[in-house]
């Protein structure tokens, strides 16, 4: 107003209020940017874009107001107060824009407090060349006005009074701004570093202790005080080494190591010990750093109490050798899955002993080396029902060894928690010895049912046998009786066939049927004959021995009855059986009736073989000279005897027939037999051409000779 007092005395009043109102609100607006914006640009990151539009918005709103204040003033108070100089109409009216536009100013400071949780003017601290300007700024404008007031006054002072009194002023109206913008702010800061110092120093958990050079306590916080049980004057001025062994660190050296290197940082000592006041002993990890202040090296000693975590390290860490021993010790193979992948986490020792791999290639190579195909695909598919419904099993599953070997395994899998992470734990059973055992019982239950089945229809055949032989012994009498009849019936009906001619009997005439007549006979008294002595050969053959391997027994005579018996199934496989028996055979000891099972037992043994009716059985029996013993032969042109299965052949119930019946007693039986017999029994075999059964009896009377 001073300054442009020419140009508004030629303004009407609105025209001046505006050049005042946008004058002021120009000077204004440098300073207020500064106050503004430089604390907002410190906390931009926190709210980005939206805090710097909030503050344009704010810095606008302000100069605005300002604006119109100065506005309204001048347009309130236009007339001059008379014999008032104008200097203090101008005071007036700067007095007045104060007054009105405090309020304006306490909402910036209000807004800014609550919107950006900030202290504008300690905020000015941190921006010292902002500080300084507007400091500069204030005291140009305070020496601006004090050269505009005093020529106004009329001071009769000396040249020394005025400038003392120009320096007073100059003082009084610069404190209140030194006040506001530097030590108040700074006084404020202060206290607010040394209240959140004070509450972090306090409120850590750990104990923090600060000492000086010769390592004397300066400084207990309130952690300290709680873990050891001292208070902090008791401990203040007192050695470190009552709380840290001497022992364990040398404090001397390290605080001289800190003090004597500039660039060494903080110095860590783990799992040290501490006594605390009633006795008890603490572990430590401690940290000494030293405090980069003005003055006396200081040092500050961190110590974290680890007593309980050690403790809970020392308990995981037995509980985890019970388990890894359990883990190892345990029978079943063990392997823990990470959910979702599927790939081999952990595996205990049985695991490596069982499939011959080693724990590392199970886990590099996984899952394939134990399974492949569709057998991978049902363990995965069982870890990922594991996975959702907890837990699942497989009853048997086929894996293979490292050697190539197949075994047969049963699984069972849950989830489980293992320090703190989801993993899956299956357990992996070998049943194969199980398998094998479950299907050999299996295998001998089935035939020793059937040799029930067989026993049962043995003791049946006695019955039976004279159940056929009643009828049988009726149509042979009377096939007999009317072959008597025949012969008297003969001489007449010849007697008549003279006198009459031919004649039909039973319509066939008598010429023809005289021919006929005595072959039916004979045909039918031969046939009565046979099943007479197949039904013998049966009873013989059920019928328990009482020779006990005493009797002389015809080997030809038992091949002869064998092969009645067979007669039938021996048509029925092959086409081509010839029977070559030796003459003048010296007889053997035994039992007829024995020897006649093996006899049979071997030639249904070969026309099973038999792949087509045209293939040839024979059965030879021959003495050799040398040995002494009478030999049976029997052999076949079948399929032959598997390699593998040549040590088998004589084990009880082993057979290669069990979906036909075969029981796999046949062989065993008539090894048994003959052994008791005093011979032996021998084969040869080649597969896809045939098999030779030799059985070799000593005879009669020929013990001395072997």
């Amino acid at each position: 107003m001073q300054l442009y007092g020419d140009i508004f005395s030629r303004l009407s009043l609105v025209p001046r209020a505006l050049l005042d109102a946008f004058s002021l609100t120009l000077i204004i607006a440098l300073p207020l940017w500064f106050f503004i914006f430089s604390p907002v640009f410190k906390v931009r990151a926190v709210g980005g874009r939206r805090y710097v539009a909030g503050a344009f918005i704010l810095y606008f709103k302000v100069l605005a107001g300002l604006f119109f204040v100065q506005l309204l003033i001048m347009l309130l108070f236009p007339a001059p107060i008379p014999n008032l100089p104008a200097a203090f109409e101008n005071l007036i009216d700067g007095g007045l824009t104060v007054l009105f536009s405090g309020p304006l100013f306490w909402w910036l400071l209000y807004r800014l407090e609550l919107q950006y949780r900030l202290e504008p003017l300690a905020d000015f601290i941190d921006a010292p060349t902002t500080l300084y300007v507007l400091l500069l700024f204030m005291i140009f404008l305070a020496d601006m006005l004090q050269e505009i007031i005093f020529p106004q006054l009329h001071l009769k002072l000396s040249e020394i009074q005025f400038q003392l009194f120009d320096a007073l002023v100059t003082v009084l109206l610069i404190a209140p701004l030194l006040f506001i913008l530097v030590v108040r702010p700074l006084r404020r800061l202060a206290q607010s570093e040394l209240a959140r110092s004070n509450a972090i120093y306090d409120q850590v958990v750990d104990a923090i202790v600060k000492i000086d050079q010769e390592g004397t306590i300066a400084s207990f916080n309130l952690a300290a005080q709680k873990l050891f049980g001292f208070r902090a004057d008791e401990m203040i001025g007192k050695p470190t080494t009552l709380l840290l062994d001497e022992g364990q660190i040398n404090l001397a050296e390290i605080l001289q190591q800190l003090t004597t290197e500039s660039d060494a940082s903080a110095m860590k000592f783990p799992g040290l010990t501490a006594v605390r006041r009633d006795g008890s002993v603490l572990t430590f990890d401690v940290s000494i750093s030293k405090i980069k202040l003005d003055g006396p090296d200081e040092f500050l000693l961190l110590l974290h109490d680890i007593s309980e975590r050690k403790a809970a390290e020392e308990a995981l860490l037995a509980t985890d050798a019970i388990f890894r021993e359990i883990f190892n010790q345990t029978e079943d193979a063990i392997l823990f899955f990470e959910p979702g992948h599927g790939d081999i986490l952990d595996v205990n020792v049985r695991t490596e002993r069982l499939y011959g791999y080693s724990k590392r290639e199970l886990q590099e190579a996984g899952l394939g080396l134990i399974c492949q195909g569709d057998v991978q695909d049902r363990l995965l598919t069982l870890i990922d029902e594991i996975e959702t419904a907890g837990s699942a099993q497989i009853d048997r599953l086929d894996n293979v060894r490292k050697d190539g070997t197949t075994i047969v395994v049963s699984i069972r899998g849950k989830m489980m928690s293992l320090q703190g992470a989801q993993v899956i734990y299956c357990t992996v059973r070998d049943i194969s010895e199980r398998i094998h055992l479950e299907n050999e019982a299996r295998e001998i239950q089935a035939k020793l049912i059937h040799a029930n089945k067989m026993t049962s229809l043995g003791l049946l055949v006695s019955g039976v046998a004279h159940e056929i032989n009643n009828p049988n012994n009726v149509v042979l009498s009377n096939a007999q009786l009317l072959g008597k009849i025949w012969k008297d019936a003969q001489i007449v009906l010849d007697q008549y066939y003279q006198e009459h001619g031919d004649f039909l009997v039973g319509g066939i005439s008598f010429s023809e049927l005289e021919n006929y007549i005595p072959d039916i006979f004979h045909g039918m008294t031969d046939g009565t004959r046979r099943i007479n002595a197949i039904v013998t050969d049966l009873k013989r053959f059920v019928r328990q021995d009482t020779t006990l391997l005493r009797a002389e027994v015809d080997i030809n005579k038992v091949v002869n009855s064998a092969v009645s018996m067979l007669h039938h199934e021996l048509v029925k496989h092959t086409s081509n059986f010839q029977v070559i028996l030796a003459e003048d055979l010296p007889p053997v000891t035994g039992s007829s009736q024995q020897l006649g099972q093996v006899v049979i037992n071997l030639l249904m043994n070969a026309c099973q073989s038999l792949p087509d009716k045209n293939c040839a059985v024979c059965l030879e029996t021959r003495f050799d000279h040398d040995s002494g013993q009478v030999i049976i032969d029997v052999s076949d042109q079948g399929c032959g005897l598997p390699i593998e299965d040549e040590t088998k052949i004589f084990e009880p119930f082993f057979t290669t027939r069990m979906e036909t019946g075969g029981t796999g007693l046949g062989l065993s039986i008539s090894q048994t037999i003959v052994k008791e017999h005093g011979g032996e029994i021998d084969f040869s075999s080649e597969s896809g051409k045939g098999t030779t059964f030799v059985v070799r009896l000593p005879v009669k009377n020929s013990d001395d000779n072997r």
